[in-house]
């Protein structure tokens, strides 16, 4: 694991996402940061599954 900053790119994926798409924060930052850095997701997590705007790896 490599931990990466927030960037501009992070902060422009966020604004593609509904803000009442997660209750979770940590769920909304988790999914733009896999869509910034062009990153399949690995979760396990039904609402963070949600087909369209991430691949997912798992």
């Amino acid at each position: 694991m490599e931990a990466k900053p927030i960037t501009v790119d992070v902060v422009a994926a966020s604004r593609q996402i509904p803000q009442d798409a997660f209750g979770d924060p940590w769920h909304r930052s988790t999914r733009v940061s896999a869509m910034a850095l062009w990153l399949p997701l690995v979760t396990r997590d039904r609402l963070m599954r949600e087909p369209g705007l991430v691949d997912r790896a798992w």
